[in-house]
């Protein structure tokens, strides 16, 4: 009987420890469940593994396998499939991850079978049917571009930039190209852990973003560092961009990760607030307007899910026009689709929109998109995916081009990566030489609106004025100018390809803006410069270029402008912007920049009338500065040497021995003049001059030139105190 009692109470015992053991199993799952339904999978993975019977628990493994995939461990997640297989009744979730593990592993024949099993497995109702029958197409789409060559190498940024939290909004320091901004939701941001509502929670909550900053030296990452407490606070701060100089930051502060105050900061330069103000401007960051990019200090690129859109997050921009910024302008449905299309990039010179969209063109997710914009055909491309590489079966956004069109910098979620979404470096094969010139004003802006906008930039009043004071009568010659408060014009240089298509609708558009201005201004006169490739002997080359010219004065004569008020000037290839090499090869910037026309208004007298003229800017290393040399040499007195007047083209070996060869004309003239050279003294001049005469060269004569301008002979004795070098030449008259 004793015996029996003891084997009792060990029986007992035995059955509290089995239920004890229970419970603690039991309690794993259960504390594991709740942190997986917070989304919260690395800690739910760290309570399932205590689980010593969870290979059992059908649920706890399917949790298990989708924190596994949603944490990036692939390996792990793919242990758990042939588990879940075995159970009966096998939830219909095994076979959408399944999917999900094939697609983002690229392999889109097997994620296409098993997102299809899916669909067989459940109803019509289904809450993820929609998306799975855009991810088969997705894969589909993948399928396609899988054989194409990648173009960059991509690297993740590493450890000490990405954490198994969130990386997001890479930006590159205007001022140090080694110096990245970015936002992340890693342990050490300010505020703690919080829940979705923005209160404490120190158990199921997550960090929110805060800003950050981080710098290559030598290859390496040195520390990473947050910004200052007064940008960093317990709400989310997101990176969104620098101003042109990099003098101020532009930040989103909210509770919700896509919505908040757009904030500026200028990095302590201005002490009137303790915190930074609001950034004015129609974007209202609390209504969703997020993801922008500050192209220049007048003009403004964002994504934003306003009303008036073509579905999701679409893409627009807004400008500057003196002093207040236009209403936002939707980039129109080559661009935006019925999906999301978020965080636009714009190449230097404005033709190249990067962004990201999740439409079905994508291979998962969002993938990265160009669209190149055509000036003559005045509209964009059809967005062409980047294609893999750059792209995954996830999310990759963010994109965009270093100042050197070398790489480019962007921000993924693929498995490979670390955490939830990791920073990427994209090492280009082809250089993006839309990064290497600048065009302030935007040639897709150049609509009917926005020079309606430029035209009218002083007010609604001095519009009016203008035609009260003609009175209706436009053809009496007075300046209408009279009275009007000042206005500031900005000319764009015109640019042709090799087709001498030179009315293409950007060109009209500029060519217009200036048929305005002289028709307000009628005592204004312009001169039209063209400028070219080499493109055969230097006779044809200028006869090209001044050829040219007529072209676009036959333009603007058609319109009101008369013949006496425009000069001519035809220079062949003799000024480039960009470097074209002794061996005559060329690049596409130099095809693309250096075949242009420069078209210069010249006031007579002083009007209430600015002009200001915006060139390309072009990178250091590509630049030729023979153009800015001209413009320099031309300031003050200075000489040139004519050689002919004639009707028809010139040619004479001579034009490929001397520098500065110059077609110039009048229009009311029926004659083109010939010069060369560019001479400061009128003794240099002359030397040449008694050269051209021993080579037999007739009807030689030095003609001076003011800043550029043929002198008026009535003028050169009162300018002769002022420069006394033109003594030399009123003396011997030009011989």
């Amino acid at each position: 009987m004793k015996v029996n009692k003891t084997k009792y109470i060990l029986c007992i015992l035995f059955f509290l420890g089995f239920l004890n053991n229970a419970i603690t199993q039991d309690r794993y799952y259960k504390e594991g469940v709740r942190y997986f339904e917070h989304e919260l999978y690395h800690r739910a993975l760290k309570e399932f593994r205590l689980d010593q019977n969870g290979d059992n628990n059908k649920d706890l493994v399917l949790k298990r396998l989708i924190s596994n995939y949603e944490v990036n461990n692939i390996e792990a997640a793919k242990k758990d499939v042939p588990l879940l297989l075995a159970f009966d009744q096998i939830p219909d979730e095994v076979y959408l991850y399944i999917a999900k593990i094939f697609h983002s592993e690229l392999n889109f024949e097997k994620a296409i079978e098993y997102y299809k099993e899916y669909l067989r497995k459940t109803s019509k109702n289904d809450k993820y049917r929609t998306m799975v029958i855009g991810e088969i197409k997705r894969c589909a789409k993948g399928d396609q571009l899988q054989y194409y060559e990648h173009k960059a190498f991509v690297e993740n940024m590493g450890p000490e930039i990405n954490t198994i939290f969130d990386e997001t909004d890479p930006i590159q320091s205007p001022n140090n190209l080694n110096k990245y901004y970015f936002s992340s939701n890693r342990i050490e941001s300010i505020g703690g852990m919080r829940d979705k509502n923005g209160l404490k929670d120190d158990i199921y909550g997550e960090f929110y973003l805060d800003m950050y900053s981080g710098e290559l030296e030598n290859g390496k990452w040195t520390e990473i560092k947050p910004l200052n407490a007064l940008l960093n606070t317990s709400k989310h701060e997101r990176v969104l961009d620098f101003n042109s100089d990099g003098s101020i930051l532009f930040f989103l502060k909210g509770e919700n990760q896509t919505m908040g105050a757009i904030h500026v900061d200028t990095f302590g330069t201005q002490k009137s607030e303790i915190y930074p103000p609001k950034f004015s401007s129609p974007m209202n960051g609390e209504k969703g307007d997020i993801y922008f990019q500050f192209f220049n200090d007048s003009t403004v690129i964002f994504s934003s899910k306003r009303t008036g859109g073509y579905g999701g997050y679409d893409i627009y921009i807004m400008y500057k026009i003196n002093s207040t910024w236009s209403r936002p302008k939707n980039l129109g449905p080559k661009i935006n689709s019925p999906y999301d299309e978020i965080t636009p990039f714009l190449s230097h010179d404005g033709l190249k929109l990067f962004f990201s969209s999740n439409s079905l063109e994508s291979i998962g997710g969002f993938d990265v998109f160009q669209s190149i914009y055509s000036v003559e055909g005045n509209d964009w491309s059809e967005p062409e995916n980047l294609k893999l590489g750059i792209n995954s079966a996830l999310d990759d956004t963010h994109y965009k081009i270093s100042s050197n069109g070398m790489l480019a910098y962007f921000r993924s979620n693929r498995k490979s990566g670390f955490g939830k979404g990791d920073l990427y470096t994209a090492y280009l094969k082809e250089q993006e030489i839309g990064q290497l010139s600048y065009n302030p004003v935007l040639p897709f802006l150049m609509t009917d609106e926005f020079v309606r906008d430029r035209m009218n930039e002083g007010s609604t009043a001095a519009s009016d004025n203008i035609t009260g004071q003609n009175d209706g009568n436009q053809s009496s010659g007075r300046d209408l100018s009279a009275n009007v408060k000042s206005k500031e014009f900005v000319i764009e240089p015109l640019f042709y390809g090799v087709d001498d298509n030179l009315l293409t609708l950007q060109n009209l558009k500029i060519l217009n803006n200036i048929v305005d201005i002289m028709s307000i201004y009628p005592s204004t006169s312009v001169e039209i410069d063209c400028h070219s490739m080499p493109e055969s002997q230097k006779a044809f080359e200028l006869y090209f270029t001044i050829k040219r010219a007529e072209k676009i004065a036959e333009y603007l004569i058609s319109n009101g402008v008369e013949k006496k008020r425009i000069l001519l000037r035809g220079h062949g290839s003799n000024y480039p912007l960009v470097t074209v090499d002794n061996s005559g090869s060329t690049n596409n910037l130099a095809e693309k920049l250096n075949r242009r026309i420069e078209i210069k208004i010249i006031k007579k007298e002083t009007l209430p009338l600015i002009i200001g003229y915006n060139a390309p800017v072009v990178a250091d290393y590509l630049k030729d500065n023979s153009g800015e040399l001209l413009k320099t040499v031309i300031l003050g007195l200075s000489y040139r040497i004519k050689i002919a007047e004639v009707r028809q083209m010139y040619q004479n070996d001579i034009l490929s021995q001397y520098q500065d060869v110059l077609i110039q004309k009048n229009f009311g003239s029926d004659n083109y003049v010939y010069t060369i050279g560019l001479y400061k003294s009128y003794f240099d001049a002359q030397d040449v001059l008694k050269l051209l005469e021993n080579d037999n060269i007739k009807g030689t004569l030095i003609i001076p030139y003011m800043n550029g301008e043929q002198m008026n002979p009535d003028s050169l004795m009162d300018l002769a105190s002022k420069y006394p070098d033109l003594v030399n030449y009123l003396q011997y008259k030009g011989h």
